[in-house]
């Protein structure tokens, strides 16, 4: 952010609002903590070069 402090603080204030909606959205959709969870596990599993590739045709 190149010193300015400004800009540091509202990208701390949004980032702290991202992650408090996307943990509230993750609490109400308890399936896809699972979903990630194989996903990681495959992923990790199978160490794919192309992990783009991989992801596109896991989903």
């Amino acid at each position: 952010f190149d010193g300015d402090i400004e800009k540091l603080s509202e990208y701390t204030h949004n980032k702290s609002i991202v992650i408090a909606e996307t943990e509230h959205y993750l609490d109400e959709h308890p399936e896809l903590k699972h979903i990630i969870s194989d996903y990681l596990q495959f992923l990790l599993y199978k160490k794919p070069e192309d992990v783009w590739s991989f992801t596109r045709d896991y989903f």
